[in-house]
Order: structure tokens, then sequence, then C-alpha cells
């Protein structure tokens, strides 16, 4: 979880400065607060940008993630005395809204 010091206890910490778990529950509790509809106008409002710069700031990592995966994979496939590993497949997913409603959850999925 995200520490702050006592002059930053009413802001929240800089989106780059947020590891990916952090970033995507704060995403996931600023969704639920949204969805309440206890908010004032301004809070809702603040609260939806904060929500934008973190599901930029997740779908840019996963997004490096993926290239990431793509250039090991790359490695991999033209050696033909690793038989099994040429077969080796990644798959990157990105899920911005679920069925069940929670949008703004983001998910993470390798297949191998």
């Amino acid at each position: 979880m995200s520490t702050k010091t006592a002059d930053q206890t009413d802001r929240p910490l800089p989106v780059e400065d947020l590891s990916f778990k952090e970033a995507q529950d704060e995403l996931e509790s600023i969704v639920r607060s949204l969805e309440s509809g206890t908010l004032e106008l301004e809070e809702s409002l603040a609260l939806y940008e904060r929500g934008v710069a973190l599901l930029r700031s997740l779908k840019t990592r996963l997004q490096a993630a993926e290239q990431k995966i793509e250039v090991l994979m790359g490695e991999l496939e033209p050696d033909a005395s690793l038989e099994p590993a040429s077969e080796l497949r990644a798959t990157v997913e990105v899920v911005s809204e679920s069925e069940g409603g929670d949008a703004g959850e983001t998910e993470l999925t390798l297949k191998w």
C-alpha cells in the first residue's frame, strides 16, 4: 500500500509513484465511490480525473509488459534446439471493463 508523509495526508501520491497493484486498487476504489452516487459533483469530477490518469498509467504499463514478452518470445523462437519452447506463446489480455459491471477493472493474464 502507498505511504504518505504527514504533509501529504490529503494529497494522493503521484500516479507514477504507485506500483501497478496500488494503482489498480486505487482505481477500483474510485469506481466504487463513483458508483455509490453519494459524492458531490466537484469530488466526483476530481475522482474521475484521477481514475482516468490511473487507467492511462495501467494501460501503458500493460502495453510495455506485452512488448517485453513479445521481445522475449522472439528471442526463443529462432533457436530450433529448444523445440518445446519454440511452440511457447504468450498472450496478454487487458480487460478494462468486466461483464459484471466492474468498470475500470484491469487484468493481466499470461497464457502459456
